[in-house]
């Protein structure tokens, strides 16, 4: 015996096909809603990424002032132009008179970027050039750069980037979030 297959076929009501206004409005404002929470947290990341790139870049000045001075047994300084935002590295003598100025292309952090404060052995400097020296036997004087990423109208704490150059070492480190 062959058994026999059936289909059933539903039948279809007719009706409205497709959302209903209220449904469109609704995904609509959720869209909108999610959406300006992502500018929020977009300008706040590009605001950070900027005073992050600023304290990296003088972090690396830092650095490579302190190899200038051990690898050619001599005395540099490292520049920053609080004015200008501009940093680079002069070679002194040991009395801190300028031998060969501008050793490096002087670079630019952000204008975005706001110095906050900045200390060399304990005295506070607003503007003006700011010279950090590195002698050849690995030591520098030592240093503090708060530096704030601006661009928006309330501050977090993730906007606070501090420099801090150690003497004895001559060794920089980034801390984030902080204003040590």
């Amino acid at each position: 015996m062959a058994r026999q297959f059936t289909r059933s076929h539903r039948v279809r009501r007719r009706g409205r096909v497709g959302f209903s206004l209220l449904e469109a409005l609704t995904v609509l404002v959720v869209m909108g809603i999610l959406t300006s929470f992502a500018f929020l947290v977009y300008g706040n990341h590009r605001r950070a990424l900027r005073a992050r790139t600023a304290a990296r870049q003088i972090g690396t000045l830092f650095t490579t002032a302190r190899a200038f001075a051990i690898n050619q047994n001599a005395h540099f300084q490292a520049v920053l132009d609080l004015s200008t935002s501009g940093l680079w590295i002069d070679r002194i003598d040991q009395g801190g008179q300028v031998v060969v100025p501008k050793m490096t292309t002087p670079e630019n952090w952000s204008v975005y970027v706001r110095v906050m404060g900045v200390s060399v052995n304990g005295d506070a400097f607003e503007n003006g050039l700011v010279r950090i020296r590195f002698h050849p036997n690995g030591t520098a004087d030592s240093a503090r750069i708060i530096l704030l990423g601006e661009g928006g109208g309330t501050h977090s704490a993730g906007d606070y980037f501090t420099v801090k150059l150690y003497s004895p070492t001559a060794r920089s480190r980034i801390f984030a979030g902080s204003r040590l």
